[in-house]
């Protein structure tokens, strides 16, 4: 098997936000493409308290990179190098029959502006 070193990964809790979130999805999917099976998973309500269980040492989690810049400069957090590469897409959506304030139109403009220029 061409991940066997990461078969120590069974014995360890998966951590996420939960089956609803997209990252536990998508690790889930990674992890049986090298092999690994998800037993144990725990969830918890925000990204804080899963930084801090995996840097204690209690399991490993997928996390957005940019979510953990600090941890990884000062060795609090590692990335484990799996050769998958995954990118997500994000939307906005709004309700067809309904106007939206001068505030949410700006948010939405600069939003737009930010992620696809």
């Amino acid at each position: 098997m061409r991940n066997a070193g990461f078969q120590i990964l069974n014995d360890q809790l998966f951590i996420s936000n939960g089956t609803s979130c997209l990252y536990h999805t998508s690790a889930v999917g990674v992890l049986k493409n090298a092999g690994i099976m998800v037993k144990d998973a725990l969830e918890l309500p925000s990204l804080e308290m899963i930084k801090q269980y995996v840097s204690c040492g209690n399991g490993f989690a997928l996390l957005p990179e940019i979510a953990i810049n600090n941890e990884l400069k000062t060795g609090t957090l590692k990335i484990l190098p799996f050769n998958s590469k995954m990118s997500f897409s994000h939307g906005l959506i709004v309700h067809k029959n309904r106007e939206l304030s001068f505030t949410a139109k700006s948010f939405q403009s600069e939003l737009q502006r930010f992620l696809w220029v």
